[in-house]
């Protein structure tokens, strides 16, 4: 691979740096700077210093005016590839740059408090200036410091055929799958090409191992001792592949952590999170180089101690004396010094230690900074420059000194005398002699020499692509190959980045093509394919990659539609996932379900976060199905973890607000994270939740229109808008509906609440108002609201008076009615004394409501009138104004209105047919005792709905007709108030029926419910 001087390269005359600070800021916030065909140093010249060279650009402007082209297929030498990347790049800084700049006003405002010169100015970690930030609240102490962030051979002869396994994995690669093996046996056979340079691709598709396969390669080539750097688009992506490698390595060690100082972690310690990960400390390389900077000091470092030490064992006595002679002459100098200040004579009546204390004092104080750099020591420096010899003798040296510090701690307990420490005094001396002898440390102690001197040596290095460049530095020594994780993920030109290393052989990507690309802000640089990957390019080229064709994680409902839709049937589900109890019901229905398209038709784009999408309906259907697992949780107890993932910064910042505050239970085994689908790298979580934002009539999805995106979020969205869609989402929602596992929302009851409460807050009241709200779609009752009310609701500011206005009217409409000892005694005069209802909302307020009768059709219907929502004192004035409605109205649809239909515990109610014969409506004035024949027939003012085949009385559906024959019957009042029923059947033209029919009827299954009439 041909290496090029990339620290050096400079864009017609200027790096990347001094362009970027050559803007202005009107020229950082004009987003078209670079647009079509630009010059990329237009705005730059007239501000640039004079100088021949520039004379030069001006006489020769075809040189430098530019177009962000479309990086080509194919390039004819390696300058022309790496410059085909440049215009793009400065496109994308540009973008970047605007980005930030737009999103300035919403950042947290913090107030400077002072800027100073730094004292120890070391570069490249310190800085020139530190910025001191005074905390929000006027606070007098500083909120801290901002600092800036910086031909032919064996292997190809064999090639085709079968890899044989290294001894080395024989114990270890039983666990891994027939596509895993192969593929890390074909790459650890690259080692023994050496006479060209190759690349291999592994193709690992969600949950079929990828990470599990690269921990177990660089296993592999930890164990061959290749060279070997391994990078990662992100700190996130980096730390997770060394962990699962640390995972590998901690099993087989055998000599404590002797080994680990082949491996080293470098990046960003805050945005690794290293100290969350105490598992990669003794491999992160800044924690590494302030161990070793302690073990190579001169003064306190492995030489000061070990030197110590052996003086110590070798002539105990000799030190005695020293230490008394030293004693004897400090006492000598503090006594003429007081002497000379208090003419008085001293007296020194402190003895001096015996002999056996001081040994152990001196033993004591020596021990403990020689075992931390003997431990350090064997755990830091790689193997190459401590062998293994050398390490046995360090282990055999810290239990001789243990065992000698035992003894000491026992003299002069039990009759224990120092003589008898002499044995196990000289087995400590002459091993240490031997290691001294054996074993030397360099002599260095400044930080950045530490660190080449850690990465030069090292056998796997782990690094962000873009950290990379750090290495290319004189001195260090070269890499065999170079291993690229989430290889899809990251652009072109920052792979470039290591593939330029001194030395590099070979090259192995892992990725997948077909899921998350490279994020480009930059339309422009976007339509050049600047965020189109190494990965990518190779495969459109057809070179061959390794498949993992396995998948562990996703429950077979989940994968079969990426699978069919991106995989072409090529990945199998693995066992563990066909089993019955991989399946798991974290919530109850069918509508949470493995895998479930949750439609939510109410939602509305809206602009968030920097302008960024969101959707407050989506958002609060998330949180409320989030707010149902918790409760499961703190039911069951059993730990379970949520991904929430959406492709907007706007919604993943709005959801995150709903629901912050399950933060706290995250210890306690419930963890939500909110992420970008482009921020949701490796992470496995037992439930996800996609939102997509997206609802609008021209099938518009934006963001989401990118196929890889879709792969990664799949499972929900909004059906209308990805159904107009030309996208591969139209494909989600068919499918979805075609199994059976299409939901909307709002038929579930919990998740109908929530998106009303959204609602309410976003006052769109509107849409739960109209005639075919979701709210009362499948209510009993039909809902008729008045003008007032909803003008009254409209000017509501509290949302959760809202709220609870609305779930009154739901529990209303389902037939509930509240118990009349529980009803506010509010005495009205007039007509609407007899029919107006009130119930007290929030103790502030009344929902002011009757019954009605409207005509629908071919029959008359009880409905629910809602008239307004007002205060206490109001109500006189609202039944004044209704008084005059209500007196409209006939004694006959009085009576309707009054009455009451009970099934079980609840009001349903009342449906009469219209009479064809008349256009006026029946005459319910007369005594119920009064009824004849012919007669319309009707029920008594209350009704009960029982099902008992017990009835003597009874109306019925017939199935053959699919017609309602409501049965009256008259009562007649005797003497004693006893009703005694009338046997007088008849149907709705009032034609008498035969008992016996209808008995018949009854018994050969033709009545499907029983009316029992009181």
């Amino acid at each position: 691979m041909e290496q090029t001087d990339a620290k050096n390269e400079e864009f017609s005359g200027k790096s990347l740096i001094d362009l970027v600070f050559s803007w202005s800021l009107r020229d950082v916030l004009n987003k078209d700077l670079y647009k079509s065909q630009h010059n990329i140093f237009e705005g730059q010249k007239m501000r640039a210093h004079a100088s021949t060279k520039l004379s030069d650009e001006k006489k020769n402007p075809t040189n430098h005016a530019t177009m962000v082209k479309r990086i080509p297929e194919t390039f004819s030498s390696v300058a022309h590839y790496l410059k085909s990347f440049i215009p793009p790049l400065v496109e994308e800084v540009h973008a970047d740059l605007f980005s930030n700049m737009t999103a300035l006003s919403q950042a947290p405002v913090c107030k400077i408090h002072s800027v100073e010169t730094s004292e120890d100015y070391k570069p490249p970690k310190s800085l020139l200036y530190e910025i001191i930030l005074k905390r929000k609240e006027d606070a007098e102490v500083d909120a801290g410091k901002y600092e800036p962030e910086d031909g032919n051979c064996a292997a190809c002869f064999s090639k085709g055929k079968c890899s044989p396994v290294p001894f080395c994995l024989s114990d270890i690669i039983c666990s891994y799958n027939d596509s895993q093996k192969a593929a890390v046996l074909s790459c650890i056979s690259m080692r023994d090409c050496s006479h060209q340079s190759s690349v291999k691709l592994i193709w690992g598709p969600p949950g079929t191992g990828k990470t599990k396969t690269v921990g177990f390669l660089l296993f592999a080539l930890l164990k061959m001792k290749c060279r070997t750097l391994t990078c990662a688009p992100t700190n996130i992506a980096v730390v997770e592949v060394t962990t699962r490698l640390l995972g590998l390595v901690m099993d087989t060690l055998e000599y404590g952590t002797y080994g680990l100082g082949d491996i080293i972690l470098c990046g960003n310690g805050v945005r690794m999170k290293i100290e969350d990960h105490e598992d990669l400390l003794d491999v992160f390389l800044e924690y590494r180089t302030g161990i070793l900077r302690k073990c190579f000091g001169p003064l306190s470092g492995w030489k000061h101690c070990l030197i110590s030490m052996i003086d110590l064992l070798e002539d105990p006595n000799s030190q005695y004396n020293i230490f008394l002679e030293e004693r004897r002459k400090e006492k000598d100098e503090e006594a003429d010094k007081l002497k000379e200040e208090s003419d008085s004579n001293l007296v020194d009546d402190d003895d001096p230690p015996t002999f056996e204390e001081f040994f152990k004092d001196k033993f004591n104080s020596i021990q403990g900074p020689l075992r931390f750099c003997m431990i350090s020591l064997y755990t830091h420096l790689p193997t190459s420059l401590i062998p293994l010899e050398v390490v046995t003798k360090m282990i055999r040296a810290l239990d001789s000194l243990k065992s000698l510090g035992t003894l000491l701690h026992d003299i002069g307990i039990g009759g224990a005398h120092f003589t008898n420490l002499s044995p196990k005094i000289k087995e400590c001396f002459q091993l240490l002699k031997v290691l001294s002898e054996d074993f030397s440390v360099p002599t260095l102690t400044d930080p950045y020499l530490i660190q080449n001197f850690c990465l030069s040596n090292a056998c796997l290095v782990f690094c962000t692509a873009s950290s990379s460049a750090k290495l290319h530095t004189n001195g260090m020594n070269p890499f065999e190959l170079v291993v690229i994780d989430e290889a899809a993920q990251l652009k072109e030109c920052e792979s470039a980045i290591p593939l330029q290393l001194s030395g590099l052989r070979h090259a192995i990507l892992i990725g997948d093509e077909r899921q998350l690309p490279a994020l480009v802000k930059s339309k422009i640089s976007e339509k050049a394919d600047f965020g189109r990957s190494l990965f990518e390019r190779l495969v459109t080229l057809g070179h061959p990659k390794h498949l993992l064709n396995v998948q562990y994680r996703m429950h077979p409902s989940v994968s079969l539609f990426p699978n069919r839709e991106f995989y072409d049937q090529q990945i199998l589900d693995g066992p563990n996932v066909k089993e019955r109890g991989y399946e798991q019901r974290f919530l109850q229905g069918n509508i949470y379900g493995s895998y479930s398209f949750i439609n939510i038709a109410h939602g509305k784009e809206e602009s968030g976060v920097g302008h960024s999408l969101k959707n407050m309906v989506e958002a609060a259907v998330v949180s409320e199905i989030v707010a149902n697992l918790f409760k499961q949780f703190l039911d069951t107890k059993k730990k379970v973890s949520i991904g929430v993932i959406s492709p907007y910064k706007g919604q993943v910042s709005a959801i995150g607000e709903k629901v912050k505050k399950y933060s706290a239970y995250s210890d306690g085994g419930f963890c939500v994270s909110v992420r970008t689908v482009d921020g949701f790298q490796v992470a496995e979580e037992d439930v996800i939740i996609i939102s997509t934002v997206r609802s609008n009539g021209n099938g518009s999805v934006g963001f989401l229109s990118n196929r890889q995106r879709a792969n990664v979020a799949l499972t929900r969205a909004s059906g209308v808008t990805l159904l107009n869609s030309d996208s591969v989402w139209k494909k989600v929602v068919l499918n979805a509906k075609q199994r059976e596992c299409f939901y909307s929302a709002h038929e579930n009851k919990n998740l109908a609440l929530a998106i009303a409460a959204a609602l309410v807050e976003l006052k769109q009241l509107d849409t739960l108002l109209c005639d075919d709200s979701f709210l009362f779609r499948e209510a009993r009752w039909k809902v008729v609201f008045s003008n007032e009310f909803q003008n009254s609701i409209g000017i509501i500011r509290n949302a959760e008076i809202c709220k609870e206005v609305l779930s009154l009217l739901a529990k209303l409409s389902s037939g509930w009615r509240q118990p009349p000892e529980e009803r506010n005694p509010i005495v009205l005069d007039g007509t609407s004394s007899q029919l107006l209802e009130m119930y007290k909302v929030n103790g502030q307020l009344y929902l002011v409501w009757n019954v009605d009768v409207i005509k629908e059709d071919s029959h008359y219907l009880q409905v629910m009138k809602v008239w307004d929502v007002v205060r206490p004192y109001d109500i006189p004035k609202v039944a004044e104004d209704l008084d005059a409605e209500f007196q409209s109205f006939s004694e006959d649809k009085m009576q309707r209105c009054k009455h009451k239909c009970v099934e079980g515990t609840s009001i349903v109610p009342m449906r009469w047919p219209v009479d064809s014969s008349s256009c006026a409506e029946p005459d319910l004035s007369k005594p119920f005792s009064a009824l004849s024949l012919s007669d319309e027939p009707e029920s008594s003012i209350t009704t009960y709905r029982k099902f008992s085949i017990h009835s003597l009385i009874f109306g019925a559906y017939m199935e053959e007709t699919d017609d309602v024959i409501p049965l009256g019957a008259a009562l007649d009042a005797d003497a004693g108030g006893r009703y005694t029923p009338q046997l007088n059947f008849c149907n709705h033209e009032g034609e008498a029926l035969d008992i016996l029919w209808l008995c018949r009827n009854f018994m050969l299954n033709s009545v499907k419910s029983t009316w029992v009439v009181c």
